[in-house]
């Protein structure tokens, strides 16, 4: 992909390449032959590229690991930009790769304000087919070991409610050994409801609370859009998530099942405090950068990077 990057650079006339891994910033910087190009990288992962591979489910040994983040550390030092989307991500790059001072060329640049359409609550169930005397919880997010379902849905077996509800799970993935989990933790079919989508506004819509339970996150992209929405959250307090939306969500340990369960019950039974954190949300979408804002500062980064062989 770096080579291919160069090659409609040079043939189209670009200046600029902008990975999204320091894999193909490599591959970039190694077919480059002596162009004039500036490349630059953004990282997604809380931190170097190479932890973020091991936690989603890469076998990295110490030594390899070392190696990882050796080679990393020399790719983005080639690189004429770093980008991360949270300060703390930022930091915690710096640690991983032994970069201090943090160096110069590195920056942080937020992901834009989610620019998604809302609709009436009543139409959105309508739509989706949902029933309208049911409090849904929504997450969000890939079927892996990362995102920890597996919490989450212990944590909901745990509820003790009058309230008919179901937790909804959007993302891609096997979904057969949460379904295992869940029948181990005594939930029905009906609780439990998997699915995928093109359009998530209206699942954001239609749903009462919006839960996460991931073991760490860069930015927390699905979260942000939750909360930006107005859909009151629970959001694990793991890598840029304080950062990012902590001021609008309510924040739980990792893995601590019943600290979940307690805060997801306690909201069940507490509307105003679900309206409370959806107008919290409302602010922080009103203060958060637009597109347009986001595309000045990369467009900044840009003009200040250094074209060079």
């Amino acid at each position: 992909m770096g080579r291919l990057a160069v090659k409609v650079a040079v043939r189209d006339g670009f200046s600029h390449i902008h990975a999204h891994d320091p894999i193909i910033a490599a591959g970039a910087q190694y077919f480059r032959f002596g162009r004039k190009l500036s490349i630059g990288v953004t990282q997604h992962g809380f931190g170097s590229y190479s932890q973020a591979i091991h936690e989603d489910g890469v076998p990295m040994p110490t030594l390899v690991m070392k190696w990882m983040r050796n080679w990393e550390k020399r790719i983005l030092r080639r690189c004429h930009w770093v980008i991360m989307p949270s300060k703390i991500g930022l930091e915690q790059l710096a640690r991983d790769l032994g970069e201090y001072p943090v160096p110069s060329h590195w920056s942080v640049i937020n992901h834009p304000l989610p620019l998604i359409q809302k609709l009436p609550k009543k139409k959105a169930r309508q739509e989706l087919g949902l029933d309208p005397a049911v409090f849904y919880i929504l997450s969000v997010g890939r079927i892996v070991p990362l995102k920890d379902f597996e919490t989450l849905i212990r944590a909901v077996s745990q509820i003790k409610t009058e309230l008919n509800w179901a937790l909804v799970i959007l993302g891609d993935g096997d979904h057969q050994g949460l379904k295992n989990t869940a029948k181990c933790c005594g939930l029905n079919e009906s609780q439990l409801i998997f699915s995928v989508t093109d359009n998530i506004g209206v699942w954001y819509s239609a749903v009462d609370l919006y839960v996460s339970t991931s073991l760490t996150e860069s930015f927390g992209m699905a979260n942000h859009e939750a909360v930006c929405s107005g859909v009151p959250s629970i959001l694990t307090a793991v890598g840029a998530v304080p950062e990012v939306d902590g001021s609008a969500s309510l924040l739980v340990p990792k893995r601590n099942v019943d600290a979940i369960s307690e805060a997801i019950e306690g909201l069940m039974g507490n509307p105003q405090l679900r309206n409370d954190l959806s107008q919290r949300g409302a602010v922080l979408s009103a203060n958060w950068p637009t597109p347009d804002e986001i595309t000045d500062q990369y467009l900044a980064c840009y003009k200040g990077s250094r074209i060079t062989k």
